[in-house]
């Protein structure tokens, strides 16, 4: 897949991209050129889709259209701290819990 006409942006920012990620460790590069996930790259990528998919399921649940809340999500996902999510999503939770149907 090529990276830059799927994510609507130029070569040579994917190009900066993968060199910050590699300096992190995160993706290895192959001879060819192919990229996968380090176990640590793995990890920080299930951590920031579990954040899109919180923050995006809440901007939808706030009235907000699919495709905003998804690029908003986009940008908090990437922004906010681990301790401030988990507050956010333990208080959802939290939310979530009160306003469900008592069990009968």
């Amino acid at each position: 897949m090529d990276a830059a006409e799927h994510l609507g942006v130029k070569n040579p920012s994917v190009s900066r991209a993968v060199k910050v990620l590699v300096k992190q460790k995160y993706p290895l590069k192959a001879a060819d050129g192919a990229l996968s996930l380090t176990e640590q790259g793995l990890q920080t990528a299930a951590q920031v889709y579990e954040k899109h998919q919180c923050f995006t399921r809440q901007l939808i649940e706030a009235g907000l259209p699919c495709d905003i809340a998804a690029q908003d999500a986009c940008r908090l996902e990437h922004v906010i701290g681990e301790a401030s999510f988990a507050k956010l999503k333990e208080a959802a939770w939290q939310m979530a819990r009160k306003a469900a149907p008592p069990d009968e």
